[in-house]
C-alpha cells in the first residue's frame, strides 16, 4: 500500500514539509536526546514523524486526518507527546536562536512585547471569554521580539486574561544566553501602562517606553520617550500562517505551547537563509 512507503517526499507538496537543512538540525537535538526506545516495537522513523507533524501544524487539520503516507497517526501523536515531555520544541527554538545569532547578530538594544487573540472553540485550559471578541472562548500568545522581529520569548494564557499579567512570564521564558547589553529598550502599547511592569523592566535593567494609558489621562501626552513597535507587529502575522496556532483545536496548553515554539523555529530557520 502507498502508506507502507516513505511517499510523503513526492506526494506533498514541498511547503509542507521541513527542508533538508532544517532537519539537520532537528536531527541533531533528537540524536542527543536519545529518544529511541530499546523495547517494544520499533518507533516511527523521526524524519517522516516530524514531517507529519509539521504539516499538521502548518494546516491545521485534525489528527486523524493526518495523511497515511506520514505513518500511523496514533504513532505520530505519541512521537509528539514525547517531544513535547523532553522540551524538543523549545531546544528547537533555542538552538535556531544561536544560529541566527552567530550569523547576522540579534539586535537586542531595543525590544517589544505584545499578545495577539486566538480563537480557541473548544475552551480547553488556558481559556477564556475574551472581551474584545464577543466573548468568544480564546487563548492568548504573548511574544517579545528583538528588533529585526525575531522572538526572543513566548508564552501563553488565557482569553480574558489582561496583556500585563502575562509579562513576567514571558520575560522569564528569554534564555539566558543571550549575550544581552546592560541597558536596552522595551517598547509598550498601553496595555502594559502598569506600576508593576516597569517595576520588573527597573529590576532587568530596561528602559520602559511605554505608550500611556488614554483612559487614565483625560488628553493624550506628547510622545517624549519616542516608542516604537513597528518590529513586533509583523510577528504574530508570520504565525498565523500556522493554521494550528491562527486556531486552537488543541486541548493542552503545553502542546499549543509546543506548536507556537515549532512555528517560531521555522521562522528564524528562514529568515537565516535571507
Amino acid at each position: 500500500m502507498c502508506h507502507t512507503k516513505n511517499c510523503y517526499k513526492t506526494c506533498i507538496n514541498k511547503s509542507f514539509l521541513i527542508s533538508k537543512k532544517l532537519w539537520n538540525h532537528v536531527e541533531k537535538i533528537i540524536t542527543e536526546l536519545s529518544l529511541n526506545a530499546k523495547t517494544g516495537r520499533p518507533q516511527l522513523d523521526s524524519e517522516r514523524a516530524i514531517n507529519g507533524i509539521y504539516y499538521l501544524l502548518r494546516t491545521g487539520i485534525h489528527w486523524k486526518a493526518i495523511p497515511r503516507c506520514f505513518g500511523s497517526t496514533s504513532a505520530i501523536h505519541r512521537f509528539f507527546q514525547k517531544l513535547v515531555s523532553v522540551n524538543f520544541f523549545q531546544k528547537l527554538w533555542f538552538e535556531e536562536l544561536r544560529i541566527y545569532d552567530k550569523k547576522h547578530g540579534l539586535k537586542l538594544e531595543k525590544q517589544a512585547m505584545d499578545c495577539a487573540h486566538r480563537k480557541s472553540p473548544l475552551g480547553c485550559e488556558k481559556s477564556g471569554h475574551s472581551p474584545v471578541d464577543r466573548r468568544k472562548l480564546g487563548s492568548k500568545i504573548s511574544v517579545v521580539s528583538e528588533e529585526k522581529g525575531i522572538v526572543i520569548g513566548l508564552a501563553i494564557g488565557s482569553g480574558n486574561q489582561h496583556d500585563s499579567t502575562l509579562f513576567i512570564e514571558t520575560m522569564r521564558s528569554i534564555p539566558n544566553f543571550l549575550d544581552q547589553p546592560k541597558y536596552k529598550e522595551m517598547n509598550l502599547d498601553c496595555a502594559y501602562d502598569a506600576e508593576s511592569v516597569k517595576t520588573c523592566l527597573f529590576n532587568l535593567y530596561y528602559v520602559p517606553k511605554i505608550s500611556p494609558n488614554q483612559r487614565r489621562k483625560k488628553a493624550r501626552p506628547p510622545n517624549p520617550l519616542g516608542y516604537s513597535r513597528w518590529f513586533i507587529e509583523p510577528v504574530h502575522a508570520w504565525m498565523n500562517k500556522f493554521r494550528s496556532i491562527f486556531v486552537r483545536y488543541t486541548k493542552s496548553s503545553k502542546n499549543y505551547l509546543a506548536y507556537a515554539q515549532f512555528a517560531v523555529a521555522v521562522i528564524i530557520f528562514k529568515k537565516i537563509l535571507v
